[in-house]
């Protein structure tokens, strides 16, 4: 799966195995693959398309083989999706990051992808500098403090900078 997603030119990055992290990257307008557990059996493994949840009705909306919006009562989804350790797979164009980077797995996505299309690298590279010079940027202009010669300082602004939004 993930050589068909580099060979189109694309990131495939692995969500951390929690909802908000799915969530988070529907709410940036990603659809999130995922591994759903539907039986005990070995056919009851399963790939689908998280393309909605509605929270105030309880509700996941899925593209699952040819349907195209499978709704599924939340407690469903849920309960699948753990039975299969919540795995969650975005898959992005190498100048976009997922909406919550975790510098670890998008670090191996993008080496990867930049060793196949070597065009790649400076893009992903462009793509991750922009997010968090801005995330920096805008710690330093809520700290309204003089104190950049400060390596504590800096460094403490690099880890909130690098922190989740």
């Amino acid at each position: 799966m993930n050589a068909t997603v580099r060979r189109n030119n694309r990131l495939a990055c692995e969500l951390p195995a929690r909802l908000d992290a799915a969530l988070g990257e529907l709410q940036a307008g990603q659809p999130v693959l995922v591994l759903q557990r539907l039986g005990g059996n070995a056919a009851g493994w399963h790939y689908a398309v998280l393309v909605g949840y509605d929270a105030p009705r309880a509700e996941a909306t899925l593209r699952s083989g040819p349907k195209k919006r499978l709704r599924m009562s939340a407690a469903q989804f849920d309960h699948t999706w753990h039975d299969a350790g919540c795995w969650a797979l975005v898959v992005l164009p190498p100048d976009e990051l997922p909406a919550e980077t975790n510098h670890e797995r998008y670090v191996r996505a993008a080496s990867v992808l930049a060793k196949r299309a070597i065009r790649s690298h400076k893009v992903i590279f462009d793509a991750y500098l922009r997010r968090f010079l801005r995330a920096l940027k805008k710690y330093f202009l809520a700290h309204d403090r003089r104190d950049y010669n400060n390596p504590v300082y800096v460094e403490q602004g690099l880890l909130t900078a690098t922190k989740r939004p």
